[in-house]
């Protein structure tokens, strides 16, 4: 069955069981033609983006922030657009963290340390996609140092303490899913150094 924006939107601001399956229905009906596109320009986090993007769109439609102006399918192309956009100006000013974090992969002449930094990226990867979504964004865009400012605006909290205030939240859930991994504890330590 094809449902019109309407339907999804009524979905949406319905909440509860409704949301999930407003989700689904956007993720089955643009999913296919958004990540192949986002996969020219964006690789392996095409993906990444794509869920982002969705959760953005949820949320402000259920804040009353989506103009009625276009469709769902044109503004979540265009929230997709602008991520793509801040990742890129990201990348540029600080290069060397993200190539760190979620970068290309560095290489040095030692193979242990190169094996090592993949196996790190890995597990980071693997705990952040055991966080709840919305958890899993905000940290993912935190640790691409956005500022809580613009983590605000783009998941529709209220202002940047909010979204402050939410991401201590999910950073001690992370931390509890880290554990004792001695690698990933010592990243967290660094992420908080750099705040």
């Amino acid at each position: 069955m094809r449902y019109s924006d309407e339907d999804i939107k009524g979905m949406i601001c319905q909440g509860g069981d409704a949301l999930p399956k407003a989700m689904r229905i956007l993720y089955d009906q643009h999913r296919r033609e958004m990540i192949g596109k986002l996969r020219k320009v964006m690789g392996s986090e095409a993906e990444d983006v794509f869920h982002d993007a969705l959760v953005i769109l949820v949320g402000n439609v259920m804040d009353g922030r989506f103009s009625e102006k276009s469709t769902l399918k044109t503004y979540l192309k265009s929230i997709a657009h602008k991520l793509c956009l801040r990742h890129f100006a990201r990348s540029a000013r600080d290069e060397r963290y993200v190539n760190r974090f979620f970068g290309n992969e560095t290489h040095t002449n030692d193979p242990e340390a190169d094996f090592m930094e993949t196996q790190f990226r890995s597990s980071m990867e693997q705990v952040l996609d055991q966080l709840p979504a919305q958890c899993g964004v905000i940290l993912r865009m935190w640790m691409r140092k956005y500022s809580m400012q613009e983590i605000a605006a783009q998941l529709g909290y209220e202002n940047a303490v909010v979204a402050r205030n939410v991401k201590s939240r999910c950073l001690k859930k992370l931390a509890s899913l880290v554990g004792n991994d001695p690698g990933l504890r010592q990243m967290l330590e660094e992420l908080n150094k750099n705040d």
